[in-house]
Parts: C-alpha cells; structure tokens; sequence
C-alpha cells in the first residue's frame, strides 16, 4: 500500500483509524436560510409551470426572460426587485 500511496506507514495506519471512516456524518445543526422571498417563489412557481417543468439547470437560464414574457402577457407581475432575484 506505500508505493501505490506513496505515504509512510504510520500514515496509512493513522488514516486507516481515522474516525471519518468508522462514524456517520454529524446531522446539520444550522438550517440554511432561504434564498428567495415568498414572491420570488411564487414567482418561480409560475415560471416552471409554463415551461412545463424542466430540470433546474434548464430552468435557471429562463427565469428572466420567461418572467418577462408571462408579465406582458398579464399572468405575473414584475417588479426591479424580484427581476434582479430572477436574473
């Protein structure tokens, strides 16, 4: 196992005992707080529904755009705050 590592013995040993390998991951103790606003969400709700739900690194790139297209027709209303969330 040295020359495949290229580490010293205690190395490979202290590495093999280590706890990572023996424990489960802690649980997270701190949530992570969310990103968008309940309008935004909505907003975005809209937004996939139109698109028919695609993947989200489909959906990424149309927040924008679609959001724009949906409020000239009347369906979603824009304001300079939640375009900059969008884009």
């Amino acid at each position: 196992m040295q020359q495949v590592t290229d580490l010293r013995r205690r190395s490979i040993i202290r590495l093999m005992n280590a706890p990572s390998l023996t424990t489960e991951r802690k649980p997270r103790t701190r949530e992570r707080s969310p990103v968008y606003g309940a309008m935004v969400k909505d907003a975005l709700r809209i937004v996939a529904k139109a698109l028919d739900y695609p993947a989200a690194e489909r959906l990424k790139h149309a927040h924008l755009s679609t959001a724009r297209r949906l409020s000239s027709f009347g369906k979603l209303e824009l304001n300079k705050e939640m375009m900059e969330k969008l884009d």
